[in-house]
């Protein structure tokens, strides 16, 4: 059940970003990385990925009671290895990968807009609730799952 714990963490982190699959990372400036560092600070990249974090390990020891004990264990893992500090150049990179720095610079300025404000405001809610949403769905549909994957394993066994 952790280990799901984690699993939906880092999931949902990596989906809170539309990545193409980061390559390797070129040598960057420090201009470049000025432009990227500005446009994550505008996106409130750490306050999101904070909120992000404290509602995936409050929703998991809700889902799991047993797990309320180590909650700190959880907190102060994600903190060390998945706090916006421990993950901004990564953060930087992908960016840096998939936009050019006069892209960034139009981002930056539409996160500083008031509209942008409040999508930066609101995405880490939205992750929550999407996350929610979709681990309602699997559990509503588990027993088809379950039945599919029973059904398949027969099969292979009888081959």
């Amino acid at each position: 059940m952790w280990k799901s714990f984690l699993l939906t963490a880092v999931a949902v982190c990596a989906l809170s970003f539309q990545v193409s699959g980061a390559e390797k990372v070129a040598k960057r400036t420090q201009a470049e990385y000025a432009a990227a560092y500005e446009l994550l600070e505008a996106m409130q990249l750490p306050a999101q990925l904070k909120q992000t974090l404290d509602g995936l390990v409050e929703m998991q020891t809700r889902a799991n009671p047993q797990l309320v004990p180590y909650k700190s264990i959880f907190t102060d893992f994600f903190t060390k290895y998945m706090s916006y500090e421990a993950l901004k150049t990564g953060y930087a990179d992908i960016y840096l990968d998939n936009f050019s720095v006069a892209e960034i610079k139009e981002l930056t300025a539409f996160y500083k807009s008031p509209i942008g404000k409040k999508v930066a405001s609101k995405t880490a809610e939205f992750m929550m609730r999407g996350a929610a949403l979709g681990q309602k769905a699997v559990q509503d549909h588990q027993l088809e799952l379950q039945t599919a994957l029973s059904k398949a394993i027969r099969e292979r066994q009888g081959k």
